[in-house]
């Protein structure tokens, strides 16, 4: 019976060079210094070793048959290539370098062996792969998983042009969330959720698969643990060996391939946002979301942990799937096949697929690790996700190689180059756990080949120093949280000031720093950045003539001018020229310059009213006062006076001599 190494379909043709299953050749090319030949056999017997089909700089993958069960397998093998070789045709593997790196060789290989033993306590967890063995064997160590065939998301996604509509999106989501919580629930972080690590098998169920950086969250922060880093998917946290990590470090990678899935587009790494986040939320370029969803999503992309999400739970929650239970039906989740696409969708997807080296540069951070654990003192084992050996190349007595800097100080670091004339390009990041400078990244990775004059750099955690970027021409938002992302519990909103520029487009930018690299922790209230309100005859107003207004309407003129002020009446007057109930005059002068940037306190002077008089219209002409018409006076006839008699004459009166007063009359 014959093997097809690479499907590991069984025959009995002995002629056929074409496998009858997968149409690939039967004969195939591996490098016998680093790879198990196709055939050999491990744990008597019990399995067969077909093709390689993954590798990174510390492990091999390979697809494999259970003889006893009859079944394939993926089988996973412990193989750093900084200390490993074999010789030509053995299986063994040999230990290269002295006493130090056989301790680490030994020292990665119980960490191997601890994450098969992690992983296998998850076996009852429908959404996790299932592990059937692990063991030691030719010197170094394998573990057996089930092998799944299917599509992992990121190329379901790739199907569907980069992104996929809200539901779909949502219900991966709200499936992965599922059985995060229930990991979560025995203590196990995963570390590396991201699209080509959820895998929908042929039968529609989704699986979370390569826990090479999974560890347990009750064991203390291992100063020694390597970095486990994703482009665009892990959390700051995770950038730092001394950082506290927990159910938020995976909660941050699940909102950020929610993003992806929803946008198209991976979101900016952490360790780029620390210096200048440029994030922008869904909606802020198009996509239309749930704004719950939105929320929960940016939430748990924040860059402080304790102000995310802290459950799969409260994740759920947001979108609206608190009574949610998987389903598993292919039909809804993996694309229809055609003739084009049916060898992708058949195309085994191995779960233990290996993440390989990035370059800084590409900003797939991803320093190599030794082993995962489910226990406290849980080191990590990462793989590429390659179908050809990549890693780090062997450092050679003479050879000009970068050494491993990373865990050393930044003392050691400078010492070590300096002794091959390298320079050295530094980065501080403040970390106030940090007790001495520390490189915590690399780049080139170690084993590079550098000349003399070459410039390295590095990335240190300091509680002394940080390294200031250049933040001039960003938003003030951007700058605000860049500098909060920075400095953390350093940050004072006093680091940011105001002024006016001279140039209009300027406004709301940072157009000036006090410092820029690097900057003492002690100093840092020092720091100062400076955002433009624009130019300042930008904020010039004049008062405009209110005369011929109504109050109304003299209210709405004062707010199209820029000016926020009540209009009050004072008095009312007669004006020949001036309806009536129009403003007649006012206390300020029309065509008055103020400041009206209320932000600028010292100079802000539009006044809070200004005072009018009102007109009455014009003042009435005065009537002239009617004399009275005389009436006639009627003529009147003469009335005859009567003729009076005259009275008769009296006779004198006789004098009496004797006495001439008595009268006798």
């Amino acid at each position: 019976m014959r093997f097809c190494y690479s499907c590991m379909y069984q025959f009995e043709d002995e002629s056929l060079n074409i496998c009858p299953n997968c149409k690939k050749p039967l004969k195939t090319e591996y490098d016998t210094t680093h790879f198990l030949k196709p055939g050999t056999m491990l744990q008597d017997d019990k399995f067969t070793i077909g093709n390689e089909i993954g590798a990174g700089g510390f492990g091999n993958t390979y697809i494999g048959w259970d003889n006893l069960l009859k079944r394939k397998v993926a089988v996973k093998e412990y193989f750093p290539r900084r200390f490993s070789s074999r010789s030509e045709g053995s299986a063994t593997v040999i230990v290269s370098g002295d006493e130090n790196s056989v301790g680490h060789f030994r020292h990665g290989l119980q960490k191997f062996l601890e994450e098969a033993r992690s992983i296998a306590g998850l076996n009852d967890v429908r959404g996790v792969v299932q592990i059937y063995s692990f063991f030691e064997e030719n010197g170094t160590g394998y573990i057996i998983m089930e092998y799944l065939e299917g599509m992992d998301v990121k190329t379901i996604l790739k199907q569907r042009g980069e992104k996929a509509e809200y539901e779909w999106s949502r219900r991966v989501m709200l499936t992965v969330l599922y059985t995060l919580r229930e990991i979560h629930k025995r203590g196990i972080l995963h570390r590396d959720i991201a699209p080509d690590n959820i895998l929908v098998t042929n039968e529609g169920v989704i699986k979370l698969i390569d826990f090479g950086a999974a560890k347990g969250m009750a064991g203390n922060e291992d100063q020694h643990e390597d970095i486990v880093v994703k482009k665009g998917y892990a959390p700051p946290e995770q950038y730092s060996r001394t950082a506290k990590q927990g159910i938020y470090t995976d909660l941050y990678a699940a909102a950020a391939m929610f993003y992806k899935m929803l946008t198209g587009i991976r979101p900016q790494p952490a360790n780029e946002r620390l210096k200048q986040d440029e994030l922008k939320a869904p909606s802020d370029i198009g996509i239309e979301i749930p704004g719950q969803a939105e929320l929960a999503i940016m939430v748990c992309l924040n860059m402080q942990p304790q102000y995310r999400l802290q459950s799969a739970q409260e994740f759920m929650d947001a979108l609206d799937g608190r009574d949610f239970e998987p389903v598993y039906e292919p039909e809804w989740i993996l694309p229809q096949e055609d003739e084009e696409n049916a060898s992708i969708s058949g195309f085994a997807i191995f779960i233990q697929k290996m993440h390989g080296m990035r370059t800084w540069q590409k900003a797939l951070v991803l320093v190599l690790c030794l082993a995962v654990a489910g226990t406290a003192t849980g080191v990590v084992v990462h793989f590429a996700n390659s179908t050809k050996a990549e890693g780090v190349e062997l450092v050679r007595k003479g050879d000009n190689h970068l050494p491993q800097l990373e865990e050393k100080t930044e003392e050691e670091a400078l010492k070590s180059l300096d002794e091959l004339g390298v320079q050295a390009n530094i980065t501080y990041n403040y970390n106030e756990a940090c007790p001495v400078n520390t490189v915590v990244l690399m780049e080139p990775a170690a084993g590079s080949q550098v000349n003399n004059g070459s410039t390295v750099s590095l990335f240190i955690d300091s509680k002394e120093l940080v390294t200031v970027p250049d933040y001039m021409g960003k938003s003030e938002d951007e700058t605000v949280s860049a500098l909060k992302n920075l400095l953390g519990n350093k940050y004072d909103k006093s680091m940011v000031t105001y002024g006016y520029t001279s140039s209009d487009d300027e406004k709301g930018i940072c157009y000036s720093q006090t410092a820029k690299d690097i900057v003492q922790i002690s100093e840092i209230s020092n720091f100062k950045v400076r955002i433009s309100w624009g130019t300042e005859k930008s904020y010039n107003v004049k008062m405009p003539d209110l005369k011929n207004k109504t109050l109304k309407q003299a209210e709405k003129f004062l707010a199209d001018a820029g000016m926020d002020m009540e209009v009050v009446s004072t008095e009312e007057v007669y004006k020949d020229n001036i309806a009536s109930g129009d403003i007649a005059s006012q206390n300020i002068k029309s065509g008055k310059k103020f400041n009206n940037n209320k932000a600028d306190s010292a100079n802000y002077s539009v006044p809070a009213k200004v005072k009018v008089t009102i007109s009455k219209g014009p003042k009435p002409t005065p009537r002239p006062t009617p004399r009275p018409t005389q009436r006639p006076v009627p003529t009147r006839k003469p009335v005859p006076v009567p003729t009076k008699k005259p009275a008769p004459k009296k006779p004198a009166p006789e004098v009496n001599d004797d006495n001439p007063f008595e009268i006798d009359w």
